[in-house]
């Protein structure tokens, strides 16, 4: 009888111990794709956050792009304003120099109004 205590012990511990493995090992599956879920939303988040950041930056780069069109507009109605050739505010491709370089050449041409220099100083 006593053989039979033991062997009835030790088959309960054994079955008590394959049941704390398995549900130990549940949790851990469980911890595991809990973690992955997590990390997918973690990543969503920082997605959404560099595609508003970005969008923001391409909003600005455009807003600067505008400005420095209206200043070149600007800087071209002076330059006619004082007969300054419309050539001398290209470069050698035909295109418009930048705002400094139509600057100079528009205060090279002598005297313009404070007004329109301090204008042009401000672009």
């Amino acid at each position: 009888m006593l053989q039979l205590k033991y062997s009835v012990g030790g088959f309960l511990k054994t079955i008590l111990g394959a049941a704390m493995a398995g549900t130990a090992a549940i949790m851990a599956a469980y911890k595991a794709i809990d973690y992955l879920q997590s990390g997918w939303k973690r990543a969503g988040e920082a997605a959404e956050k560099a595609k508003s950041e970005f969008e923001n930056a391409n909003s600005e780069l455009e807003s600067l792009k505008l400005q420095k069109e209206e200043q070149k507009t600007r800087v071209q109605e002076i330059a006619t304003k004082y007969n300054v050739d419309t050539q001398e505010l290209q470069n050698a491709n035909g295109e418009l120099k930048d705002v400094d370089q139509m600057i100079g050449v528009i205060n090279s041409h002598g005297s313009i109004s404070i007004v329109d220099k301090g204008e042009l100083d401000g672009s």
